[in-house]
């Protein structure tokens, strides 16, 4: 992850002279260890009720590239809708998109800080995935209105086939060509992801993207990717990501918690399964910086590598026909 500088006391102004109260920002730290976004701490010096003593600006960029605005417009309605559900998220104080003044060239948003940090490496693990588990339910109680879903992903079988043949990323792999056509044949069928799911779904939920205090989760956060659709494909990505993490039966544990949470039967699970696992491709050895940078230093690439490849033979021998 490349990132970007930290912002100048400049667009700092320019941002504050766009909140209520006209609160002064000031530059404080940048956060380490996302993949997509840049994310600063700011401190606000202000007087205005109800103000906030500090926030996060999430800027979108370059990573993002031209789906930046989007980005941002989307994350702040899955900010919104999940707060509305009664999830734990950050709240929106004010977004690049829809404002008069850019004060940067990439889109941006800023939003309320809450205290806390990614979890990597917990004692009690089955604990750990219960906890996950219980937010994966609150955010999948969110049903995604039709005048909200034109702002998410559309994350149904629909968008799943919309890739005709398979990209330099799955050729580039081993196993990414039988990947691509596993997702194909598992999905052509039509019964899983069905259209007309509208259930919120974040599309990036991993432990990585949880934020803890004291064994406690405090936020979900990085929504950028959020959508509407089938739910268990949030469950599949976040089992895969506790895999290669070596957590395998913290794993099973998080799924089991989680029907018993939501009653639901995980119709698709290996479906969705394959889709998490064309993820990482080409090389899921590009992910091993942020989790070195939120608690895992010790994992190396060649370790990721040999978990996912041994979980993909797994999960194609299961889905074979």
């Amino acid at each position: 992850m490349r990132y970007l500088d930290p912002p100048s006391a400049r667009t700092l102004r320019l941002v504050g002279e766009q909140l209520p109260g006209r609160p002064r920002l000031r530059h404080v730290r940048q956060f380490r260890g996302g993949l997509g976004c840049t994310n600063d701490l700011v401190e606000v010096v202000g007087d205005a009720p109800g103000a906030v003593p500090a926030a996060v600006l999430r800027r979108y960029g370059p990573g993002h590239g031209a789906r930046g605005p989007a980005a941002a417009v989307r994350e702040a309605a899955a900010l919104r809708l999940a707060a509305t559900g009664g999830c734990p998220v950050p709240v929106v104080l004010w977004s690049s998109e829809g404002t008069g003044t850019r004060p940067f060239p990439e889109a941006a948003l800023l939003l309320g800080y809450v205290a806390g940090s990614p979890w990597h490496t917990p004692t009690d693990q089955l604990g750990w995935a219960h906890r996950l588990a219980d937010a994966a339910a609150a955010i999948h109680r969110v049903q995604v209105g039709r005048e909200e879903s034109p702002q998410l992903h559309d994350r149904s079988r629909h968008a799943v086939m919309a890739e005709a043949a398979p990209s330099d990323r799955f050729r580039t792999h081993p196993l990414g060509d039988a990947l691509w056509h596993r997702r194909r044949e598992l999905f052509e069928g039509g019964t899983i992801g069905a259209e007309d799911q509208r259930t919120l779904v974040h599309n990036d939920f991993h432990p990585g993207n949880l934020l803890w205090l004291e064994e406690e989760i405090t936020a979900v956060v990085d929504w950028e990717e959020a959508a509407y659709g089938d739910p268990v494909a949030d469950i599949a990505y976040c089992a895969s990501d506790m895999h290669y993490l070596g957590m395998d039966d913290a794993a099973k544990h998080f799924t089991a918690r989680y029907v018993e949470q939501t009653g639901r039967s995980l119709d698709g699970y290996e479906a969705w399964m394959i889709v998490a696992l064309c993820r990482p491709l080409p090389d899921i050895g590009r992910w091993l910086p942020s989790w070195q940078e939120t608690g895992r230093p010790e994992l190396s690439a060649n370790e990721l590598r040999d978990r996912y490849d041994g979980l993909v033979e797994r999960v194609l021998q299961a889905t074979a026909t």
